[in-house]
């Protein structure tokens, strides 16, 4: 990798992400799950199935939401400060589930917590060096601390 980032400059790149959107609290308490309980973690949920929420809001087919176009738009936002993509497709989609502790009055607590997991590869394109050194250091997304959000780059068609 280069000592130093140059705008312009075109990378490969591969990025494990977990693409989530949050909510507010009016929207948090109105959430349930298909079973007609409350959500767990209703504040963040799959960027897809927000989506489909507001397609279904719009009067049109949630069913024609595709999954890989609001990913790459979910990932294209949190870049748009450095860097721009030049090619991005979808490579890998499941659903996991991750630890973590909460911290409640009775003392410290652990629960799982469900989301995607999805796997983007393609190529970029360098805006802003600056931000960009400053994005590969802090990883893309709020699941950074869990193992996602890592950029990893190649030279441009090798990734």
């Amino acid at each position: 990798m280069p000592e130093a980032w140059r705008e312009g400059a075109r990378y490969g790149f591969e990025v494990r992400v977990r693409p989530v959107v949050r909510f507010g609290k009016s929207v948090r308490a109105a959430r349930t799950d298909r079973a007609g309980g409350w959500l767990h973690n209703a504040s963040e949920i799959d960027a897809h199935t927000a989506a489909r929420e507001r397609a279904e809001r719009a009067g049109d087919d949630p069913d024609l939401v595709d999954r890989e176009a609001v990913y790459l738009d979910w990932l294209a936002t949190r870049l748009a400060a450095a860097a721009t993509l030049d090619h991005a497709e979808l490579r890998l989609f499941r659903r996991t589930r991750t630890l973590r502790n909460t911290h409640r009055r009775e003392g410290r607590r652990n629960h799982r917590v469900e989301g995607p997991d999805a796997l983007i590869g393609g190529t970029l394109t360098i805006t802003d060096p600056t931000a960009f050194a400053a994005l590969l250091a802090k990883g893309i997304g709020r699941h950074a601390g869990f193992g996602y959000g890592m950029l990893l780059l190649a030279p441009p068609g090798r990734a």
